[in-house]
């Protein structure tokens, strides 16, 4: 029941996800599951910077200068490899894709480079990638809609 970590190699970092429900039609709208799940991670940067914040939908705009209390940092130094990312239901979850958004309100580079998706206690990721550097979503579909027991 649970999107296991969300795996990123860059720090300091904030991420906003989005994971989408695939029990729609294409067409219409998927559901965001996200903010139904119980958050947590390797590391937060500050009270300011929770993980709670990366999945309450909001978006600061890009280059605002302000982010405080609606995104997530890890702790830059603590964590040379990155930070992991962790979302879990108390029901079993289909998912289609993850929806990534970097955090851009004071530099557009601070967007994690590198992202590793596993779901559940999978040992190996059922995707690997890379960001780019940019504001806006960046969408991570799975190869196929795969449900999260």
């Amino acid at each position: 029941m649970n999107l296991q970590s969300f795996r990123i190699s860059r720090t300091r970092l904030v991420a906003i996800l989005a994971l989408l429900a695939a029990a729609f039609p294409a067409a219409a709208l998927a559901e965001n599951i996200a903010p139904k799940a119980k958050v947590s991670t390797s590391s937060e940067h500050s009270r300011d910077y929770l993980a709670k914040y990366a999945v309450d939908g909001i978006v600061p705009p890009a280059l605002s200068q302000s982010d405080f209390r609606e995104a997530w940092a890890t702790k830059g130094a603590g964590n040379p490899r990155g930070g992991t990312f962790r979302l879990e239901w108390n029901t079993p979850q289909t998912i289609a894709e993850v929806v990534y958004w970097g955090r851009t309100a004071f530099f557009i580079e601070e967007c994690f480079k590198e992202y590793d998706l596993f779901l559940d206690d999978a040992k190996t990721p059922v995707l690997s990638g890379t960001f780019q550097k940019k504001h806006g979503p960046q969408r991570i579909p799975l190869p196929a809609p795969r449900t999260a027991s």
